[in-house]
């Protein structure tokens, strides 16, 4: 098996093999770095043998089988491993041994949930035993297990760990700060709490270096004011209150310090867990905010993105029900740096572009309301101030009428109607009593350069 000369990878996906994996031939290919082994129904990696002669593999996927147990010495002959992939398997044991001679790891996820109908997805109640792996892995994953305890040492010896991704557990059993060792190089980290967990002050004490965060399944902000210097990125999933965080969350005491992040991410996940608005008081200190993501919440209080004057640069905002009487002007004052708005799935009854006065604007070249209007009635109030944008972007469009758009051949580059300039359109989106299907159509002028719509006039 795995005999071809200079073959470097090695594939077989899609449950085209089932039972127990045993590689064994002492011929195992020298070239082969890079084995995948997805969906092929394997449910037992043998014991001492099941990868002999593969000690040049360098990346192993195992995602999507049936592995409900990993033996000890599972990987022992692969001493070149340096990246292994179980993510998506049933695993409830993992024997101490079975990472043993595991001493060139760098990434390891045994992590993450399908969340199809079968809902795959590990179920380790305890962390395996990595100590071959402690002074070379750099990015470890068990999100989405059954583990609810974290002992007092439990990641101290890892020298060079990067990433750690803890999201979708429920640990209630929390030490007080010494489960990471100090001086430790974590830079990315999520973790989620059990309802009832009491978490000290000090738990995030010795993350001094924390560039990224995600906090999952909470309604509560722990203090993370010793990463103060360094956080740029707070994702807050399945989060279900923004009231109780404050500025002294992020910087402590010291309260004249700016909160230095810069990406802000509220995700409701797969469950779109509800949030119904982002407190001003949150806002309102985050003055180096960049970038703002609010998905799958449906929230319906549109936030007062004027908090964030110069600083905000892009918004996306997906599967939300915005109130339409919460999307005002005041909310979009002095923006001078925002550039990209993205609402898809936002259920907007009906917007008037009023709100986005160009003076408070007027770097904004991108704008998309991807599936998120509703009802449109007047095509000059509507459609005149997205031609300024370079980029507008209006798919299975509302309009409700008749429509007659010739006039937009009139509209002039400095978005003067109606003139005589010059443009490059050659025929109106659709005439006077046309009432088109999924009608596409991309044009430009020099002002205006790609307006791309898939228009559906359901006329009334």
């Amino acid at each position: 098996m795995l005999q071809s000369p200079g073959m470097t990878k090695f594939s077989m996906c899609g449950r085209y093999y089932s039972g127990s994996l045993q590689i064994v031939s002492s011929t195992f290919v020298y070239d082969i770095t890079t084995l995948e082994l997805n969906e092929c129904g394997i449910t037992v990696i043998q014991t001492n043998g099941a990868f002999k002669g593969a000690m040049h593999v360098v990346n192993l996927h195992l995602q999507e089988n049936g592995l409900t147990t990993l033996q000890a010495f599972s990987f022992v002959d692969m001493v070149n491993l340096k990246y292994l992939n179980l993510n998506l398997n049933d695993l409830s044991v993992i024997d101490y041994s079975a990472f043993i001679g595991l001493t060139c790891l760098q990434k390891l996820y045994i992590g993450e949930r399908s969340y199809s109908i079968n809902n795959i997805h590990n179920k380790l109640t305890d962390f395996p035993n990595l100590q071959d792996s402690w002074n070379t892995l750099v990015t470890l994953s068990y999100s989405e297990n059954l583990l609810t305890s974290l002992a007092w040492d439990q990641f101290a010896n890892f020298t060079l760990l990067e990433n750690l991704f803890l999201k979708g557990n429920k640990f209630l059993s929390i030490p007080i700060h010494s489960w990471v060792r100090k001086n430790n190089t974590i830079k990315k980290l999520s973790i989620s709490f059990d309802d009832n967990a009491v978490v000290s002050p000090h738990f995030f004490a010795n993350f001094t270096h924390l560039e990224e965060i995600t906090l999952s399944s909470m309604n509560w902000m722990p203090d993370i004011s010793a990463c103060r210097d360094t956080l740029t990125k707070l994702t807050l999933f399945q989060y279900t209150g923004t009231d109780n965080i404050v500025k002294s969350n992020f910087v402590g005491a010291d309260l004249n310090k700016d909160v230095i992040l810069e990406s802000l991410i509220i995700d409701g996940g797969p469950d779109y867990v509800r949030l119904d608005y982002v407190s001003d008081n949150f806002l309102s200190f985050l003055s180096h905010l960049k970038y703002l993501q609010i998905s799958n919440t449906y929230m319906t209080n549109f936030p007062n993105l004027t908090l964030l004057q110069g600083s905000l640069e892009e918004i996306s905002f997906s599967r939300n029900s915005f109130d339409d009487n919460s999307i005002v002007p005041s909310k979009f004052q002095n923006l001078s740096r925002l550039h990209k708005i993205y609402m898809y799935y936002c259920g907007i009854t009906n917007f008037t572009w009023h709100v986005l006065n160009p003076e408070s604007v007027p770097a904004l070249t991108y704008f998309s309301l991807t599936y998120s209007l509703t009802t449109i009635y007047d095509f000059r109030e509507t459609l005149v101030p997205p031609l300024l944008f370079d980029n507008f972007y209006l798919m299975t469009s509302p309009f409700r009428c008749d429509p007659d758009m010739c006039w937009i051949k009139d509209f002039d580059d400095q978005g003067v109607y109606p003139s005589n300039a010059n443009t490059s359109l050659q025929e109106p989106i659709f005439s006077a009593g046309q009432r088109p299907c999924t009608y596409k159509r991309r044009f430009s002028s020099t002002s205006w350069a790609n307006i791309l719509g898939e228009c559906i006039c359901n006329g009334r």
